[in-house]
């Protein structure tokens, strides 16, 4: 297992599941970004494509840390292989999602969306890819998506700033690579998503705007995901952000 965080693999109720901490500079909050992402995303209608994520206790080094856990989601038929490792024949990753198939075209761009409520600036090559069949070494389709833990302004000590500040933040944001043609700012990012979604007929132009005026509408609970919690004024924050990008994509 490669990455910066402490982790490690357990089988519970006869299941693998990966156990990651956050980093103790940043009070743990990369564990609590994984755990809102998620629920964003469910809120998109994405749980279906989306690596389901929820917060326990485990121990690290001999001490008790809170940590995401999630669900192995490769088995001996089908395993993973990130993008870093796939030959895309000069075609920009958009271009080699939707040569896989329309299923993965979708998944492709509805990650590009949750990156861009979430302002994930972490979305390298080596955390998104496809699944393959083991034997036949083939693409089956684009792999769940996963770790968002650096998304949300994680790093950022944003719970004291004004309204205005947060959205200075947020323009500010660029995306770690260049996923769409356009530019690497997140709200460019957003907007081709969901323009591609419709052009492509994956979804209805109403239906985005029907999604992203449900999530800026929406009281997101972020306190009530989990019996362990983050600081109030900085959920308040974040709840803010996802929704003013919400707000700019389905305005």
């Amino acid at each position: 297992m490669t990455g910066s965080y402490d982790k490690k693999w357990k089988r519970i109720d006869g299941s693998i599941y990966l156990i990651k901490t956050g980093g103790e500079n940043y009070d743990d909050r990369e564990v609590f970004s994984e755990l809102y992402a998620y629920h964003i995303a469910k809120l998109l209608g994405m749980q279906g494509f989306t690596v389901k994520y929820s917060i326990i206790k485990s121990i690290f080094s001999g001490k008790e840390r809170i940590a995401t856990k999630c669900k192995l989601f490769t088995s001996e038929t089908d395993g993973f292989i990130p993008v870093e490792f796939i030959n895309l024949n000069g075609k920009t990753d958009a271009e080699y999602a939707m040569s896989i198939g329309k299923r993965s075209y979708r998944d492709f761009l509805a990650m590009c969306l949750l990156d861009s409520l979430i302002l994930n600036i972490d979305r390298h090559d080596g955390n998104f890819g496809y699944l393959v069949n083991n034997d036949k070494h083939t693409i089956i389709t684009m792999a769940p998506i996963f770790d968002n833990n650096l998304s949300l302004l994680c790093k950022q000590p944003i719970k004291n700033k004004e309204p205005d500040e947060l959205v200075e933040i947020v323009a500010s944001c660029k995306c770690y690579k260049q996923l769409c043609e356009y530019g690497v700012t997140f709200p460019v990012l957003g907007v081709w998503a969901c323009r591609e979604l419709a052009r492509t007929r994956i979804l209805r132009p109403e239906t985005i705007l029907k999604i992203l005026q449900d999530l800026y509408r929406t009281d997101l609970n972020f306190a009530d995901l989990s019996e362990y919690k983050m600081d109030k004024r900085r959920t308040d924050m974040i709840e803010f952000i996802v929704k003013f990008n919400a707000y700019f994509m389905g305005g």
